[in-house]
């Protein structure tokens, strides 16, 4: 029985290199022996589900996922490096889960168990089947006769109104309202029917990851190993480079700024500006509103804009293959990364943060708190504005 673990030495050719950098990035991991490709997750979506995130709408975390009992058969078993390869049940979601989740028909499904089913006359077919709403999710339904309803309404379950991938994960992270994971498989399914796959996905670390990671055990991968702190450190310490002795000038006037990071198809990164410390999450100020604003308050915009222009500008010169991509529970790429770029005057070291590991939301809404990080941005950034003296 094959397992899909990523070898041992793995990456550590690039930290023993002379210059780590230089080597090329990770290739994708993937089966496209029927020409099935994974989609990507949009710039435009992760900046939405950041944007969701930092002003705490509800989202739908791992554990109310659907699962996939394997029912013992090999294909359908998800091996990742840091999961209990034993397992039978497996976290199971899809991009177009809503369609999954209608039944065929009226309202729509709780969170379910699902699992293959084999033909039993013609034993090389084999489809999926809703098994029974999970209980945990399913308060005040009454569990059996939804069950009764399904048998009735379909051949023995089997999902024969949808059409479309399934993905299979054994763990995954939140992140800003994305669910996303190193390691999954995907099936394809029409009418029912599980006629594509296992395709699998695998994360793709870049150079900076790649060339800091220090594995500790043999088969079993942490996220903080690979992402975080050192890599960061690498990316923070290169870009000082593209910005030269201009570093400390560039945050002098003591603004943090939260960035989209992006990979390209090329490999290439690229910055989008998500919030910062003087704009709060309105990343545009009202021209006539600045031009009646004291000129010290137009130098203090003025500077933040330049600070974002130099920050993208060296991201934009960085080669290809610096930073990889996640994959999503849904089955899809996730090519970003939200980070927080700030200077530390005391210890004077431009750093960047991942909310992969600290989750604080830099924006925070609702009627019923005291007020908010962004309603306290608009109303200091207003004063500023409406101020008459200089």
């Amino acid at each position: 029985m094959k397992k899909y673990c990523r070898p041992l030495l793995a990456g550590l050719t690039l930290f023993f290199a002379a210059n780590p950098l230089a080597a090329q990035p990770p290739q994708l991991v993937i089966d496209t022996s029927t020409g099935w490709k994974p989609d990507t997750v949009s710039v435009e979506e992760m900046a939405r589900h950041f944007q969701e995130w930092a002003d705490d709408i509800p989202y739908r975390p791992e554990a109310t996922l659907d699962r996939l009992l394997t029912n013992k058969m090999p294909a359908f078993l998800v091996y990742e490096a840091d999961a209990d390869a034993g397992r039978d049940a497996f976290f199971l979601d899809s991009p177009k889960l809503e369609e999954l989740a209608s039944g065929g028909a009226g309202p729509g499904l709780p969170p379910s168990y699902w699992r293959p089913l084999r033909n039993e006359q013609d034993t090389r077919k084999v489809y999926l089947q809703w098994y029974n709403s999970r209980p945990d999710y399913a308060r005040g339904i009454d569990r059996k006769a939804l069950a009764r309803t399904m048998n009735d309404r379909t051949d023995k379950g089997v999902a024969t109104w949808f059409t479309g991938p399934v993905c299979l994960t054994a763990r995954s992270r939140s992140y800003c309202h994305n669910q996303v994971a190193q390691y999954a498989k995907v099936f394809e399914v029409k009418q029912g029917e599980i006629v594509g796959g296992p395709y699998t996905l695998e994360e793709q670390r870049g150079l900076y990851s790649d060339s800091t990671a220090h594995p500790r055990h043999i088969g079993i991968t942490y996220w903080e190993e690979f992402y975080g702190n050192d890599e960061l450190a690498l990316f923070a310490d290169e870009l000082k480079q593209q910005i030269g002795a201009d570093t400390t000038r560039l945050f002098e006037s003591g603004f943090d700024y939260t960035f989209l990071l992006s990979t390209d198809a090329r490999g290439k990164a690229h910055l989008h500006l998500l919030w910062s410390t003087l704009t709060g999450k309105q990343l545009e100020v009202d021209a006539d509103s600045l031009a009646k604003a004291p000129e010290w308050v137009r130098q203090l915009f003025a500077k933040s804009k330049t600070d974002v222009t130099r920050l993208t500008q060296a991201v934009e010169a960085l080669p290809a293959g610096r930073f990889g991509h996640f994959i999503t529970t849904d089955g899809r790429i996730f090519p970003g990364r939200y980070l927080k770029f700030s200077y530390d005057f005391l210890s004077k070291r431009f750093t960047v943060t991942d909310y992969l590991f600290d989750d604080k939301r830099p924006i925070q809404t609702g009627k019923d708190k005291p007020e908010s990080t962004s309603e306290r941005v608009a109303r200091e950034r207003n004063l500023l504005l409406n101020s008459h003296t200089d």
